[in-house]
């Protein structure tokens, strides 16, 4: 005997499949793919981006490299932990992440 599949049924059914094909996507979003694919020979200088966070009223504590971009752990004027991550390039933010 055969049972007729609801429309609700496959409807459940769609709506899974769509949201499990954006999990990857979500994922992979999340790299560093966000900063600059050009050679570290066109990159500024750390203190270059020391200085464009200070201008934007940062407190710098330190500057490293992650991956394609610069990671700045500095302090806000209001003197929360933010890890900043510039372009290397245009030394634009492309991520800030609030650690306090």
């Amino acid at each position: 005997m055969k049972k007729a599949v609801s429309n609700t049924t496959i409807l459940a059914a769609a709506m899974v499949s769509a949201m499990s094909l954006g999990v990857p996507m979500a994922i992979a979003s999340d790299d560093d793919s966000y900063c600059s694919s050009a050679p570290q020979s066109e990159w500024r200088t750390s203190e270059d981006v020391k200085a464009a966070a200070e201008a934007q009223g940062y407190e710098v504590v330190r500057v490293k490299v992650e991956d394609s971009c610069y990671e700045v752990y500095a302090r806000g004027k209001d003197g929360r932990r933010t890890e900043l991550y510039f372009d290397p390039v245009t030394l634009k933010i492309v991520k800030v992440k609030d650690k306090s």
